[in-house]
């Protein structure tokens, strides 16, 4: 064993081994400097060893730990005052977007985003830690209940520094991932994003604003009426009437809407004592005038004095109404406007009206003494002279002068009874009709002779006009519509008769004739544009004749048939074309087929195939079409006759043309008169979207 130095000063060591003591003052202590800790694990967990030393620390908000050492003693103080202001709180990163059409979406831990231009905002159901902030994000949801509404607190560093999202239950979305809502109001601006910040919720009770009150419709006031004119606490209304002392105003009333007055008795307004409005519910009186509330009468209840000069104006200012002394206007006194008035001139026993279009009277009699005459024209009057006995007149002239038993107009008189008219003059009077232009003579209204005064001629409407044998020109015999006989008619002109018709048959001239049936015979050459076709054949204009023309092989005449596919800017399905469907008058052949494609073909394998097909009648229904037909014979391809037209493009460049050569017999190749031809699509990986068809044809 080994012995301590006796008497050592304080402060002096003594090693054993590994070991080393030191000496206080009073005693040897052990220092620890090669056998420290040796296991440290938690009690049921993990354990970890050889280790020489233990750290503390804490990452609660609110959990602080402190470490004093005397001597070879180390204490840790750990304190908890501040974990109560810290329950329910969580640590999240604060993040700020912009977009209408950019909702804020959190989905993972510690995201907390907010809209700045739709005040939208987004909060995880896990904080920055993963610790779980649900119960509260639930707690402010409240299941959507109207009317609870919750304060989202976001503190940024301190306290003083905090953000406050106002949000109302029923404008939540929460699902237990997302808590999504839409902030009805925001305190303090939305800067520090990306910072970390402290999130806590106030709600329910806890929903108290410093400075304001934010009502369900999301307005807010710093202060609350609490009495109005007298009345404190609840102020009651019945049937919206307002009991109050009274209204005192110094400057007047603007009133928005209807004064109601509940009293059975009479309502009054008075002006010092004095009644000047009385109101009930039949009627008003205003200083003595009553208006009727039904029907809206108004009774004077005395004369209504006017002084010698008097108007009543329109809200313009323009008087309608004009009284000077006797004599009163009504109308556009003034003539500001049209000048239309009435005016009674009891100084001059006159009543006028002045209209510039018309005055209407919208009665079924207007009696009158005697005269209706113009103005300022004496002698030119209707004139109501006696009973029964009407005159008119015109510069002193009698027009007319009608009785209860005749009327004369201008000497001609005409009687009531049996509607006869006497012509009073001379035997020889005649019927004259003047003037510069032509009269007419009617029956019932209708117009049946013309007159024509510059050259004598008279029309007539005449609905059937019947003669035994001609209508001819006068002074010109040998032109005439002549009938000779029954069903015969001739049309001559200087003695050629032009027209020969009979029931049979149609003569024009003397060399064509026209039969019933349809047929038509020329007896002599006929003529056109320097063609002449006669006895001899076809003569040409260079002089050349052709009695026969050739049939079969391509040769002689051919006539050529287009066929249109169009895809209306789509490609070409494959399947028949009953849209290009033609009939072909006459028997024909075949002789070849050529193609045009307006926007080409590039690459010799892009290809659109066809093929044309025959049919003696068309069927009703297309697919009974496409199967009946027969497929044609349609040129020549390195000397094989083709049933197939392919039209492709080159490797080199692209095709806008392609013709198939004669066909060397017309096997498979002829169409019989009035049968129909069609193309039928088999192939188009050339996405051609329209082509035009020719197929050469040799009558048969």
């Amino acid at each position: 064993m080994s012995n301590f130095p006796t008497n050592p000063s304080t402060g002096a060591t003594h090693a054993i081994g590994d070991k080393t003591w030191e000496y206080n003052g009073s005693a040897w202590q052990k220092i620890f400097s090669g056998d420290g800790i040796r296991a440290i694990g938690i009690s049921g967990g993990a354990v970890t060893i050889g280790r020489s030393g233990l750290n503390f620390d804490s990452d609660t908000v609110g959990l602080t730990l402190s470490l004093h050492s005397s001597g070879n003693t180390a204490s840790l103080i750990i304190k908890g005052d501040a974990l109560a202001s810290t329950s329910g709180r969580a640590e999240y990163t604060y993040t700020v977007v912009s977009g209408v059409l950019n909702p804020p979406n959190a989905t993972s831990n510690g995201q907390f985003i907010y809209n700045d231009d739709t005040g939208q905002i987004s909060i995880f159901k896990f904080d920055n830690d993963g610790e779980d902030f649900r119960t509260e994000l639930s707690s402010a949801a409240a299941g959507g209940v109207e009317g609870v509404s919750s304060k989202i607190n976001v503190v940024v560093g301190s306290d003083d520094r905090t953000k406050v999202f106002e949000v109302d239950a029923e404008q939540v979305t929460y699902d237990g991932t997302n808590f999504d809502a839409a902030s009805s109001n925001l305190q303090g601006n939305t800067a520090g994003t990306g910072k970390k910040v402290t999130v806590f919720i106030d709600q329910g009770s806890a929903f108290i604003r410093a400075k304001e009150y934010r009502f369900p419709d999301g307005t807010s006031a710093s202060s609350i009426v609490t009495s109005f004119n007298g009345e404190t606490g609840d102020v009651t209304t019945t049937s919206t009437v307002l009991p109050v002392a009274g209204i005192t105003a110094t400057s007047g009333i603007t009133i928005g809407g209807d004064i109601n007055f509940t009293q059975t008795d009479d309502a009054v307004i008075r002006n010092e004592g004095v009644a000047q409005i009385r109101l009930n519910s039949t009627n008003t009186n205003i200083g003595g005038v009553t208006f009727g509330v039904i029907g809206g009468g108004m009774t004077l209840g005395n004369d209504v004095f006017t002084p010698n000069s008097f108007h009543m104006r329109n809200p313009e200012g323009e008087a309608f109404l004009d009284v000077s002394t006797t004599n009163v206007q009504i109308g556009d006194t003034n003539s500001v406007n049209n000048g239309t008035k009435i005016l009674v001139r009891d100084s001059h026993n006159v009543i006028s009206q002045t209209a510039a279009t018309s005055i209407s009277l919208n009665t079924p009699d207007v009696p009158i003494n005697s005269k209706l005459s113009h103005s300022g024209d004496a002698d030119t009057y209707l004139d109501f002279a006696e009973n029964n006995n009407l005159v008119l007149r015109a510069g002193g002239n009698t027009a007319m002068n009608a009785t209860a038993t005749n009327t004369d107009i201008g000497g001609v008189t005409f009687g009531l009874t049996g509607g006869s008219i006497h012509l009073n003059g001379l035997n020889n009077t005649s019927i004259a009709l003047a003037g510069p232009a032509g009269k007419n003579i009617s029956h019932n209204g209708t117009n049946v002779f013309y007159f024509d005064q510059p050259n004598g001629v008279i029309r007539a409407i005449i609905y059937s006009f019947q003669t035994s044998r001609e209508v001819s020109h006068s002074g010109d015999s040998d032109t005439f519509l002549r009938f000779p006989s029954n069903n015969n008619l001739q049309l001559s002109a200087g003695g050629n008769i032009g027209l020969h018709m009979t029931a049979s048959h149609t003569t024009i001239g003397t060399g064509v004739t026209f039969g019933i049936g349809g047929g038509a015979t020329f007896d002599g050459i006929i003529q056109a544009q320097g063609l002449t076709l006669g006895p001899g054949g076809v003569t040409f204009p260079d002089g050349t004749n052709m009695k026969t023309a050739a049939a079969g092989g391509g040769g002689g005449v051919t006539s050529s048939i287009g066929f249109i596919i169009d895809g209306n800017g789509s490609p070409i399905t494959t399947g028949i074309k009953l849209d290009a469907l033609k009939q072909i008058p006459v028997g024909s052949q075949v002789v070849r087929t050529s193609a045009y494609v307006q926007s080409g073909v590039t690459g010799y394998s892009n290809q659109l195939e066809l093929s044309f097909k025959k049919i003696p009648t068309l069927s009703s229904i297309a697919s009974e079409i496409g199967t009946g037909g027969t497929t044609l014979d349609i040129g020549i391809t390195a000397s094989s006759d083709q049933t197939t037209f392919v039209f492709n493009g080159t490797t080199s460049g692209t095709v806008f043309y392609r013709e198939l050569g004669n066909l060397s017999n017309s096997t498979g190749a002829t169409i019989d008169a009035r049968e129909w031809v069609f193309p039928h699509v088999l192939n188009n990986n050339a996405n051609v979207d329209k082509i035009q068809f020719f197929i050469e044809m040799a009558p048969t």
